[in-house]
């Protein structure tokens, strides 16, 4: 059987009291091809959601922050200025300094709103004086894609206006 635990303010911390909750893993929301799922906690967690989106432009040279926990390790982040070197309808790649296993953190641009969730590093050709070469950048599904799939599925969320 499969369990799913969430532990709030994990980080360095000292803390009263842990709050920790369980999720459920019957009726998991999810969409493959843009690579996100949704859980429902068995118990509120008395915190308000994550706003999505952004009404500004996310564009080349934009700082990125990226709250991560890599490998279920303690709270971490990324600030990277003038990090994103791609932006499309489905993807915002950036170089920022993230670990294996921050797949799914939220990324935030300078006003602290989640414009992407990360996904993975990305193989990218590029043209270096004049011949091609290969970088690697991180890369996260642009929110603005997947916020259609959450409304299609019926969960709730709100906007940065």
């Amino acid at each position: 059987m499969t369990s799913v635990t969430a532990e709030f303010d994990y980080d360095r911390a000292v803390h009263d009291e842990p709050l920790v909750r369980r999720a459920r893993t019957d009726g998991i929301i999810s969409d493959e091809a843009d690579d996100w799922a949704v859980l429902t906690l068995e118990k509120p967690a008395g915190r308000a959601a994550l706003k999505l989106g952004t009404p500004f432009d996310v564009g080349i040279g934009d700082l990125v922050v990226i709250i991560q926990h890599p490998q279920g390790a303690f709270k971490q982040f990324a600030l990277e200025p003038l990090a994103v070197r791609h932006v499309d309808d489905g993807r915002i790649q950036y170089v920022a300094d993230t670990q294996h296993g921050s797949s799914g953190s939220p990324v935030f641009n300078s006003r602290m709103h989640v414009v992407a969730l990360h996904q993975a590093e990305a193989e990218v050709p590029v043209a270096v004086n004049g011949s091609e070469e290969t970088v690697w950048r991180n890369q996260g599904i642009n929110i603005d894609r997947i916020m259609p799939g959450l409304h299609a599925h019926g969960i709730g969320f709100s906007r940065n206006d």
